[in-house]
């Protein structure tokens, strides 16, 4: 409507460069419409690959956030056979009260398995399972997709849950998704140390995490399936701000013969967004080369 109009009005008007220039554009409004909607659409899909690239996370210590509020991700090589939320367990250990102050540490049982995380570049077959108390997590992290009998608000309870076609597990959207190449609802099997194969079914999937790679249990249902699995190789920290950094080197220095690795959970989360955005900034650039020559390839045909 508007090139038909711009034609009508200088139809009869000094003709200039620029005004010639539109006034081709107005003469055939297909041809220059087509031109048009696709140098559009090709800025609109680099524009939106661009949009996707994720920033560092505002606030680690925000428990909806990637991170779950924790501020320590350690593993150890070897199992941990002590609960550190018993004095008994932190004695075992050689971690005193004062070492212990203010810190909460959430132990996570392993089964060996794929790693499902961005970091692999192969499709997993089997994820690594995590054992978890359902209460310890609750209210943290933030749930991305669900199946219809899971509360978004406290998607661990459904490892609680009974279901007739398997185990409930959660575990990240990307993970799901891209690692895995299935969706919630969907089901993997495994073989517990009996030999006997059981079915785990992804009832719900978390927004970008630190718990990426891994499908989640409750513990009771780890046990059952693998009762020999003794001690925990995963371990969330709790710690203020203030202490996180002198806990990492007690825990490193209490636990080094178990071959434990500590990092700041902010870090780990910040490590697979790195890797996710260095993807994108492959797409973009490609995606970018292809609109430039596309451009020159339509200005050469027209």
């Amino acid at each position: 409507a508007f090139m038909a109009w711009f034609a009508r009005a200088r139809r009869h008007a000094a003709i200039s460069l620029h005004g010639l220039g539109l006034r081709t554009c107005t003469r055939r409004r297909g041809r220059t419409l087509a031109v048009i909607g696709l140098l559009a659409c090709g800025i609109f899909l680099v524009a939106a690959v661009a949009a996707n690239r994720q920033g560092a996370t505002p606030d680690p210590y925000n428990k909806t956030a990637g991170t779950g509020g924790f501020a320590l991700y350690a593993a150890t090589t070897l199992p941990l056979l002590h609960d550190l939320a018993t004095r008994d367990g932190q004695n075992g250990v050689g971690l005193s009260s004062n070492d212990m102050a203010g810190i909460r540490v959430v132990q996570l049982r392993t089964y060996a398995g794929d790693d499902a995380s961005c970091l692999n570049l192969n499709r997993a077959q089997q994820p690594r399972i995590l054992g978890v108390t359902p209460a310890q997590l609750e209210g943290r992290f933030a749930c991305a997709t669900h199946v219809p009998w899971v509360d978004p608000a406290h998607p661990w309870q459904c490892l609680d849950m009974t279901t007739t076609n398997g185990i409930p597990a959660i575990a990240d959207q990307t993970v799901i998704e891209w690692g895995l190449g299935k969706s919630v609802g969907d089901t993997l099997d495994y073989v517990d140390e009996h030999g006997a194969t059981f079915t785990v079914v992804l009832a719900a999937g978390l927004e970008n995490s630190i718990l990426q790679g891994n499908v989640l249990i409750a513990e009771q249902e780890f046990m059952r399936r693998f009762p020999s699995a003794g001690g925990t190789q995963v371990l969330l920290v709790d710690a203020p701000p203030t202490r996180a950094s002198d806990f990492a080197h007690t825990l490193q220095t209490q636990l080094q013969d178990l071959g434990i690795e500590v990092q700041s959970a902010a870090d780990r989360l910040a490590l697979f967004t790195t890797v996710q955005n260095t993807y994108l900034a492959v797409f973009l650039a490609l995606g970018g080369l292809g609109v430039l020559l596309g451009s020159v390839g339509i200005g050469v045909v027209v």
